[in-house]
């Protein structure tokens, strides 16, 4: 059985919609990695990936019966995939069919002719005595394409073969001495023991934990990957409308995300996912996980935390969009906060669940905390433009950096937090932290937490 086809099925069943997931979607993800799968090593795969994905949806009946539905319609759904691409193949070949083959060699053979190339003469006596109709719609040379990798060149004498492979021969660089000594360095001294086990233990008191050169240095980051985002014609008003969310997220959310936790103190184990996969605090709530759009996770005592959730328009966003997203925003950051005291006891008042609302051009950077009463009280900490684009308006640059930099300064305080936290001791202590008699509401028709 396949590892990799496994978790290709898994991952498909846990992170898309569950409306998404049907027979055929299923089957068709897996034999868009692999067509020529046999249907019951398929089925063996499919089975087992159903079984472990049903306890993300274990309060879910609807969730439930479509999983079961993709073990019972399976083999229609195999046929059904099958025939497709079947078809798809032959629409394929349709398009270039004997004739076409043989008018596309007649062509080749009469550019030869007409070549002076040293190569030329030999090729065009390898090609007469080929078989055309040997020749399938899916060779290049049926299309008139002569590939380096084809018999017709590897049987050249020296003499053409380097005359073919004149302009491949001419690409070729050699690297430089100091290119390999940087890269051979890298390798022999990379070791990640410097990175700390235990965080030093931090407060939120008013002061930045990292130094003015540190600072700077993350400042230069951010303002770098600023540089390249205006000169990215993308984002320029002209074009600015034609943009998708996934291309705001990818080419600006993102590179700025990463540039300011970058080189983060503690480090060990946290990373950003941009793969809008499902939350695993939601899906312990909820049975059925939310899909943030970013998250920011850290591994503490082998168990993975979500302490950042982002939430993005497109560029040009709608009021609605914003309300969904910032009502989505705050369900998320209460999820991971439960998630957090389920396992263990960060002090209060201090320890946050981070949450940011890109909505159009304006960044908004919030924060939930758990306090000594057992409420969650929800901070909207900033709220900034974003400069997408060149412009001469300094403040506006200077307060996105800002508000960059104190989200990295959170950040920093919410680890140390997490990693010098107790654990819960009994069940009967985890079953009081989780519950905390907080019910979140929800639509009858919860469509904005499905997007």
């Amino acid at each position: 059985m396949s590892d990799t086809m496994f978790d290709i099925v898994y991952n498909f069943l846990i992170t898309y919609p569950i409306d998404y997931i049907t027979p055929f979607s299923v089957i068709n993800e897996a034999m868009e990695y692999d067509p020529s799968i046999q249907q019951e090593e398929l089925r063996e795969v499919v089975t087992r990936a159903v079984n472990e994905s049903a306890d993300t949806y274990f309060e879910d009946m609807e969730a439930l019966e479509r999983l079961n539905r993709i073990c019972t319609q399976f083999n229609d759904a195999f046929e059904g995939v099958r025939s497709v691409n079947n078809v798809q193949e032959a629409k394929l070949k349709s398009n270039l069919n004997k004739q076409n083959i043989a008018e596309n060699i007649g062509d080749l053979k009469k550019k030869l002719e007409r070549s002076s190339s040293d190569h030329a003469f030999e090729l065009l006596e390898r090609l007469n005595s080929l078989p055309i109709k040997d020749l399938k719609w899916n060779d290049p040379l049926a299309s008139q394409v002569i590939s380096d990798k084809s018999k017709l060149v590897q049987n050249l004498d020296e003499t053409s073969e380097k005359s073919f492979m004149e302009p491949f021969n001419k690409m070729q660089v050699r690297v430089p001495s100091n290119i390999r000594n940087i890269c051979t360095n890298f390798v022999e001294s990379f070791h990640d023991d410097d990175m700390e086990s235990l965080p030093r233990k931090l407060s939120h008191d008013n002061s930045w934990k990292e130094n003015k050169a540190t600072l700077a240095n993350v400042v230069k980051d951010i303002l770098g990957s600023l540089k390249s985002i205006w000169m990215n014609p993308a984002f320029y008003a002209e074009f600015a409308r034609d943009q998708s969310e996934g291309t705001y997220v990818t080419d600006v959310i993102v590179p700025l995300i990463r540039a300011t936790l970058n080189q983060l103190p503690i480090k060990k184990y946290a990373f950003l996912s941009s793969a809008e996969r499902q939350s695993l605090a939601s899906a312990d709530r909820r049975g059925r996980g939310k899909q943030p759009d970013i998250m920011f996770l850290e591994m503490c005592r082998e168990k993975i935390y979500e302490l950042m959730y982002i939430e993005c328009s497109r560029l040009i966003c709608t009021d609605r969009k914003k309300k969904d997203d910032e009502v989505k925003l705050w369900r998320e950051m209460n999820d991971g906060m439960r998630y957090v005291y389920k396992s263990c006891r960060p002090v209060r008042n201090e320890f946050g669940i981070l949450g940011i609302q890109v909505a159009g051009d304006m960044m908004h950077l919030n924060i939930l905390i758990k306090d000594d009463d057992d409420i969650h009280r929800l901070f909207h900490l900033r709220s900034v433009k974003i400069p997408v684009r060149p412009c001469n308006e300094k403040e506006d640059v200077l307060q996105f950096v800002e508000a960059l930099l104190l989200l990295r300064n959170i950040m920093i305080v919410n680890i140390s937090l997490l990693f010098h936290s107790s654990g819960i001791r009994s069940e009967r202590l985890k079953k009081r932290s989780s519950s905390s008699n907080i019910t979140v509401t929800t639509p009858e028709h919860p469509s904005m937490d499905e997007e």
